[in-house]
């Protein structure tokens, strides 16, 4: 149970998506020190995700997944329909969890755009008023309606709004927890960081 939000930085040519700590099933709520958010990379391919899911369909997918190459020929939707996500099922079918096991729903920044692959395995890219942000997991409709009033105000950085969007769904939903952490995809080096500590 989870809250993992992202958006578009057109101002600034990258992708952002920040995510909280929180673990939980029906009897047990636990902080996380692993972050749900990590950077997947091949010959030619940088990419940012963030996982709203069981834990180890996140692992085979940022350590057991060989991530395939990209033509230039290739749109970025036929790249992740047609070479992405069947190299994911098969790491999956690799390490056992099955399809029908299978329950969870992916953020992921590539070339500049967010997309959503959800747990049927199909992807889309959501942009609202000329503007490319989403939120995936338990928390998520919280955080839209906060990023959605937020981008109507130009004055907030992007960082700036999906931090308190994570704060409006960690407000009204109770398996949402801070500390967040966030990654950005942008020519320069990708640092996963700490934004916040636990008050």
């Amino acid at each position: 149970m989870t809250c993992i939000v992202g958006l578009e930085d057109k101002d600034n040519d990258r992708v952002i998506i920040y995510a909280d700590s929180m673990y939980s099933n029906e009897s047990e709520h636990m902080i996380s020190a692993l972050p749900k958010v990590f950077k997947l990379q091949s010959i030619n391919v940088d990419a940012i995700v963030g996982f709203a899911g069981d834990a180890r369909s996140a692992q085979i997918l940022q350590y057991a997944t060989t991530i395939p190459e990209k033509t230039k020929s290739l749109t970025t939707e036929a790249y992740l329909v047609g070479h992405f996500i069947p190299a994911f099922k098969n790491a999956l079918h690799d390490g056992a969890i099955t399809m029908k096991a299978y329950e969870a729903d992916i953020l992921i920044g590539i070339d500049k755009k967010l997309y959503i692959i959800d747990s049927d395995f199909q992807i889309n890219r959501f942009v609202i008023n000329n503007k490319g942000y989403c939120a995936i997991g338990t928390g998520s409709s919280y955080a839209l309606g906060a990023m959605y009033h937020m981008l109507q105000n130009t004055t907030y950085d992007s960082e700036t709004i999906l931090i308190k969007a994570l704060e409006a769904s960690e407000t009204f939903c109770q398996k949402v927890k801070r500390p967040w952490f966030g990654l950005t995809l942008e020519p320069s080096p990708d640092v996963i960081k700490k934004v916040s500590t636990l008050n």
